[in-house]
């Protein structure tokens, strides 16, 4: 059988398979992605979805993706397409809802950006006005926003989860992304300074990787820009004690924030040799921590990188020290921004720790503010969370159209420092257009809500989104924050698994086969392998469903899948009354043909996620989704289900997860699993009323009442109990 080969360098962003996991690695962008795009003067983006909000959470900007921004292949892989200037267009973007007041532009994703084929993380200069430092003068800031003449620089984070792959959550200060993004913040200015030899001449020895980075035989204190810590033994051998953990002297001086008086000598390892006395290429960052290299050192002073470069213009004395960025979140096309808050909220406290990490990483010399909405130290009047609810209507707890609701703004103030007189407005078609009202303080560190009474409008439609801005002014400076609210959507099931295995139930009929580690409910103990094998918790808490909750020693396949086919059945729900009702769940999925060094992605059809529905109580089966290949993250899947089968019984749903190959490495995980539907009076064909139901009582008597519209519990209680009976009587196989 033939197999899709992927060398494990593509499963984790390495530099090479000897590299330590925690290095950063950057590219130059190149985008094989070219979808439905004509590019060039006047050119036209044909658009699948409306044009994407700027909206904003906290301090995080959220950039609904489109066809003007993200490329789409229509196989389910996205990109931002350089060739065609997406970077510019995302910028523009953001500009159109922001001030000219920020250095560089922090861009994360919610989707895998396939433009940049092996990367983890890029940047592209916008201005570089700083002599001295061997790069060019530039400025191409026209060309990215007609206002644009301060942004410095656009950094693309690539998918913001990826970075928690490395087994840490991405607000802890030990995340490989801190190292990483002070990687690419500095890109503008370093590395790419030459010295005069001791020869005279004019030396790139320095430069490592694509002549942009330090090479690993550079004792640079282990700074972020691929830098080692290089301890000189004194007989001939150095050792690696530390990497990528801070700028260097020679980082800061480049940067403007530290004077040229204040660097002192380093050296280099010339003809670095292993200890076997194979060569090492010092243009790749494959030196580990404690490994002993032997060579030549060569003392280095910042007097000889002046030589070559002439002084740094403008002086660190005149230069900037203060920097403001922006963080933004991009969403891929038709995901609306009310579905990334959670995503919003981890980035948010992300941006806290890169100010702190800065301002470790330059030693105090330098300080990062990510605020949007004002300069750090300001009073704030942030938009923390909300809602819209029903204020009146049928108090069935749904939003709907033509209904009163309360459109509720959370505002909180974390500066230190009272805010006073804080004009709130909201905007949109909810609350009439426009309403105003004014907090008198809001104190230091505290919180408040602010409501705004409305209507949906009567003509809302049911299933797209509504938006309600909102925006406080404190001090000259405007916060944002929205809430959005689906009129008519509800959810028919929900189940998070923290507390308990929800409606599902593993090997339901007793057919399973896997020779190990099965669907299981529980908390799975994360492990390595290809990257994270398995997480440690569930996708927003620590139960999940998992195909063995286990750990496994470091290369064992002890806690995978084992040969054969485990499913994972819903007992029967009710759907006879929903409309347009879809499912949405959060799938981990790893499969690996392990049978050679690299590692192969083995074809859907041997190993695969699959998610079937049945309407006969699992007498014939319909596929609804497929998950398959290597996807080491919490991802979420949505599946419409109108029109797939018949929705006017019960329905199952069936996970199944196959390892039916020799040599295959599986885990599978589920969580979060959802079935939303749009209300009866949503329905322009709704079914007829429910009949009247009568009880009998215990002398058989009848007693005659109409019952409340409770959707699904009911039905779903007695469905489950049949389908509990059906499986005790039911004959074991063995």
């Amino acid at each position: 059988m033939t197999y899709r080969a992927l060398a494990l360098l593509s499963l984790v962003p390495a530099a090479a398979l000897a590299a330590p996991l925690d290095r950063p690695l950057d590219f130059h962008p190149s985008s094989p992605v070219r979808a439905n795009r004509v590019g060039g003067a006047g050119r036209v983006y044909p658009k699948s979805a409306p044009v994407g909000g700027v909206e904003q959470a906290g301090e995080i900007v959220i950039i609904e993706g489109d066809s003007d921004l993200v490329s789409d292949d229509g196989m389910g892989n996205f990109a931002i397409d350089s060739s065609t200037g997406q970077q510019t267009l995302i910028t523009d973007r953001f500009f159109s809802a922001y001030p000219d007041q920020f250095d560089e532009i922090i861009v994360f994703t919610t989707f895998d950006d396939t433009g940049t084929p092996g990367a983890a993380a890029y940047e592209i200069s916008v201005r570089q006005d700083v002599m001295g430092i061997g790069r060019a003068i530039l400025d191409d800031s026209p060309a990215w926003s007609a206002n644009n003449h301060f942004l410095a620089a656009f950094v693309d984070m690539m998918r913001w989860d990826s970075w928690e792959s490395f087994g840490v959550p991405i607000s802890d200060p030990a995340s490989p992304l801190y190292s990483t993004l002070g990687q690419e913040f500095a890109h503008r200015w370093l590395s790419t300074m030459h010295y005069v030899d001791g020869t005279g001449a004019n030396s790139a020895a320095m430069l490592g990787r694509a002549g942009q980075h330090w090479a690993s035989t550079l004792q640079t204190n282990a700074s972020v820009m691929d830098g080692n810590q290089i301890v000189d033994n004194g007989d001939g051998s150095f050792t690696i004690t530390d990497s990528f953990r801070r700028y260097s002297p020679l980082d800061l001086y480049g940067m403007g924030l530290l004077d040229a008086s204040g660097v002192p000598p380093w050296f280099r390892v010339a003809g670095a040799t292993k200890t076997d006395g194979t060569p090492i290429d010092p243009t790749i960052p494959n030196l580990r921590r404690g490994q002993k290299i032997l060579g030549t050192r060569e003392d280095i002073t910042i007097d000889q990188v002046i030589a070559a470069e002439g002084p740094r213009m403008p002086p660190p004395a005149s230069a900037q020290h203060a920097f403001r960025v922006a963080w933004a979140l991009l969403t891929r096309p038709g995901e609306r921004a009310s579905e990334v808050l959670d995503i919003a909220a981890k980035l948010e406290l992300s941006r806290h720790v890169w100010e702190q990490k800065f301002l470790e990483f330059t030693g105090g010399l330098g300080t990062m503010c990510t605020q949007v909405s004002a300069p750090c130290g300001a009073p704030l009047a942030q938009f923390t969370g909300g809602a819209i609810v029903e204020a009146g209507g049928n108090h069935n707890g749904v939003v709907e159209p033509g209904e009163p609701v309360w459109v509720e703004f959370q505002l909180t103030n974390s500066s230190g420092a009272d805010a006073k007189s804080v004009t709130v407005s909201a905007f949109g078609d909810v609350v009439g257009g426009q309403a105003d009202t004014t907090v008198a303080t809001l104190p230091s560190v505290g919180a408040t809500e602010v409501p705004f009474l409305g209507t949906v409008p009567a003509d809302a439609a049911c299933g797209v989104p509504i938006t309600v801005e909102g925006e406080s002014v404190v001090g000259g400076n405007t916060f944002r924050g929205f809430v959005q609210v689906t009129p008519g959507l509800t959810e028919l099931v929900s189940s998070t698994f923290e507390r308990d295995a929800g409606p599902f139930v593993a090997d339901a009929n007793r057919r399973d086969d896997a020779a190990a580690n099965g669907w299981q409910w529980g908390v799975p103990q994360g492990y390595r392998r290809f990257g994270t094998a398995q997480p440690t918790g569930g996708h927003e808490s620590s139960r999940c469903w998992f195909t063995g909750l286990e750990s496994a020693p470091r290369g064992s396949n002890a806690s995978a899948l084992g040969h054969g086919t485990s499913r994972l059945w819903s007992l029967p729900l009710d759907v006879s009354r929903t409309y347009l009702p879809s499912i949405r769940y959060y799938a981990w999925y790893v499969a690996v043909d392990t049978s050679t060094q690299q590692g192969m992605v083995p074809p859907p059809e041997v190993a695969s996620l699959v998610l079937e529905g049945s309407a006969d109580r699992g007498t014939s089966w319909v596929e609804l989704d497929r998950v398959s290949g290597f996807d080491n993250s919490w991802r979420q899947r949505d599946v419409a289900l109108d029109g797939k089968l018949p929705l006017d019984g019960a329905l199952v749903l069936r996970f199944t997860v196959a390892n039916l190959a020799p040599n295959l490495f599986i885990e599978a995980g589920l969580d979060d699993i959802s079935i939303s539907t749009l209300t009866e009076s949503c329905n322009p064909n709704p079914p007829p009323p429910l009949a009247t139901p009568t009880t009998a009582s215990a002398s058989g008597c009848q007693l005659a009442g109409r019952a409340p519209p409770a959707p699904a519990a009911p039905a779903l209680i007695l469905l489950a109990l049949a389908a509990l009976l059906f499986r005790a009587a039911r004959p074991r196989r063995r």
